[in-house]
């Protein structure tokens, strides 16, 4: 069965900060790896060895991920303010898709960040939409994210919550394309969705979940 959508890898077993991970570095897997490492090792690294622990032979995978390339704290932090930018942008054009479909566009959303910014730096236009460009694969998990009713929601709450706001997006981006044929900028054609175990714990609970993205996805081509 062919997936419309990219599955997000697993780090070491650890689906909670692989979500993360991804959610931060959607363009780069390297990177994604490394970060995920470091979340990890802080403080719990230092803990194992004081303990006298040696590593074992399942740990050299992790070990190799924190080598593989370093992913700065200044660098995370522009992520964190770009992905902030990117979900402001998805949250204001979701609120206008539930509230006012007609007249809903990603212009009108970015245009309230924008307003919202002003003085802030990353705050202008061409970094915002750079920003959703960036970002577009995992928009729909930082969305979730945003409108959570808790500040750490699980991953399997993202990836359902997610799934269920972007099918009402790309029906949307469907809607725009079939009456204006407006091209759709900055929904992914293929978003990262769940691993193997949480899809088809999704498909039991959500119900096709699946076929209803890419019927939505192919409609707003």
């Amino acid at each position: 069965m062919s997936l419309n959508y990219i599955p997000t890898p697993v780090f070491h077993g650890d689906t909670y900060g692989s979500t993360l991970a991804i959610m931060l570095f959607p363009d780069c897997l390297a990177k994604a790896r490394n970060w995920h490492a470091k979340f990890l090792a802080a403080g719990v690294i230092d803990a194992y060895r004081d303990a006298g622990h040696s590593f074992e032979d399942r740990w050299k995978p992790f070990l190799a991920a924190l080598a593989e390339v370093d992913v700065s704290d200044l660098e995370v932090a522009k992520r964190i303010r770009g992905a902030g930018f990117a979900t402001d942008a998805v949250t204001a054009l979701y609120a206008l898709v539930c509230t006012d479909p007609e007249t809903a566009s990603w212009n009108k959303a970015i245009a309230e960040v924008c307003k919202r910014s002003v003085g802030e730096v990353g705050g202008s236009e061409t970094h915002v939409r750079s920003q959703l460009k960036l970002f577009a694969p995992v928009l729909h998990l930082w969305l979730a994210r945003r409108l959570s009713d808790t500040p750490h929601p699980r991953e399997s709450q993202l990836f359902l919550d997610g799934y269920a706001m972007l099918f009402e997006l790309k029906s949307w981006a469907a809607s725009q394309h079939a009456a204006f044929k407006k091209p759709e900028r900055y929904l992914a054609t293929k978003e990262y969705g769940p691993w193997p175990e949480l899809a088809n714990l999704m498909e039991h609970l959500g119900g096709s979940w699946q076929k209803r993205i890419s019927l939505s996805s192919r409609s707003s081509k």
